[in-house]
């Protein structure tokens, strides 16, 4: 989602054509109308500058704090800016409007509990503002209560009933409880009451791709991409449903959209790494795990497919080299978590054994049966560099499971087999 702007009601910066004048104040100082003309030049720094200057004799001008929070916001100053609130909420302690704003920036800073602190003070003041209902729920969302954002989002369409954000926000929290129907029927409403919300148009896709209804969500993203064309998430979900569904071709293109858009998007490497292992381009697929498991925000599973792709064509002892040299580069432990674990087996340090044992029971868990069919493949495939194809297509026939649409090997046993001439 986009990073919204302050919403100041005193002196807005944006477009700065009110001052203090307008409040009855007293007249701007030439620091506070130069914080205007540089600001509106592009130069934030300067209005800050200026701005600071005035308010070293004028301590108590809400104008020139409302101005100074925006462009310290809007230059990342983030602790700045909510510095320049509490001057704000100390000047105006009943304005609802600064603990909106200061909750807004507490939420970007992720002080959660701050943001929800400061929208429920708000609603203290106003308990019909549905402004402070919109930011509480946000921060409740991306905290994981769930059931208070939900309640919020309730409230808010008790008083706005035709609340875009209230649908869109009530939409995510209800597809992470796993109620994908109730998510896809608040995001309906949400793209009814706005046609352009693309976020909403891509939510929804990603509702009706975890319930495998491909085609239906790579409507919806055709539909978010329209609206917005450089949208590297939409590309690499619409290239993951197209993956799926065997379109290899329409897969790789998106892929390399999300790339023309996001040179350094792991996942986008990674997901087009995969069609070509699923195609038997070993070459090209090790250039593109290699590619995902660079920094700076390396993908640590592209390591253990890039060695995967190594051991394919029968160089198993440079890709355990490096792996090694990656994994002691990331410190990855083979001791705790499943990475490490698998890298452990890939490396020799692991026993099979050990391995399902970290993997856990399938019927306990979907994160349980994904590293369960995961043992099964790196298992297979290590029988088939060993020279024992017979056992490696009876674990591949084990881990496939269509019910596994999303696990990051899928599709991966099915393609071995395939290559062994296994049916």
């Amino acid at each position: 989602m986009k990073r919204p702007l302050l919403q100041i009601i005193l002196a807005v910066a944006i477009p700065l054509a009110l001052t203090a004048v307008a409040f009855g104040l007293s007249p701007p100082s030439a620091d506070f109308q130069r914080g205007i003309e540089r600001y509106n030049a592009g130069d934030r720094a300067g209005a800050i500058a200026a701005w600071t200057a005035h308010l070293a004799k004028n301590p108590k001008d809400v104008a020139a704090y409302a101005n100074r929070a925006v462009a310290r916001q809007q230059t990342q100053d983030l602790d700045g800016a909510i510095a320049d609130f509490d001057h704000l909420i100390e000047l105006q302690p009943k304005d609802t409007t600064h603990y909106c704003n200061r909750s807004l920036l507490r939420r970007e800073k992720g002080d959660l509990e701050g943001a929800i602190a400061d929208a429920t003070h708000a609603l203290t003041l106003d308990p019909k503002l549905t402004l402070a209902y919109e930011h509480r729920c946000l921060a409740e969302l991306m905290k994981g209560d769930l059931d208070s954002a939900i309640a919020d989002a309730n409230r808010l369409l008790a008083l706005d009933p035709k609340s875009t954000s209230a649908y869109y926000h009530r939409g995510l929290a209800k597809r992470s409880s796993g109620d994908l129907d109730g998510a896809i029927a608040d995001f309906n409403r949400a793209v009814t009451a706005d046609p352009r919300n693309a976020d909403a148009w891509f939510q929804r896709g990603l509702s009706w791709s975890t319930k495998e209804d491909f085609a239906k969500a790579i409507a919806d993203y055709n539909n978010a991409l329209v609206l917005a064309p450089q949208a590297a998430d939409v590309f690499l979900a619409r290239a993951r449903s197209e993956r799926i569904l065997g379109q290899f071709d329409a897969a790789l293109a998106d892929y390399d959209r999300a790339l023309a858009v996001r040179p350094d998007f792991a996942n986008a490497h990674f997901g087009k790494g995969s069609v070509h292992y699923l195609q038997r381009h070993f070459p090209e697929a090790y250039a593109d795990f290699a590619a995902a498991g660079r920094p700076p925000q390396p993908q640590p599973y592209a390591w253990i497919y890039g060695c995967a792709v190594r051991v394919r064509l029968g160089q198993g002892d440079v890709g355990r080299r490096e792996l090694r040299e990656q994994r002691d580069r990331s410190h990855l432990d083979t001791k705790a978590g499943w990475l490490g674990q698998l890298a452990g087996y890939l490396l020799g340090e692991v026993s099979d054994e050990q391995l399902f044992a970290a993997a856990g029971d399938p019927e306990t868990s979907a994160v349980a049966r994904e590293q369960y069919y995961e043992a099964l493949y790196f298992a297979g495939l290590q029988l088939v560099a060993t020279g024992h194809p017979i056992e490696a297509a009876k674990l591949f026939h084990q881990c496939i499971d269509k019910e596994l649409k999303f696990f990051t090997g899928y599709g991966f046993p099915i393609a071995e087999l395939r290559t062994m001439g296994v049916p």
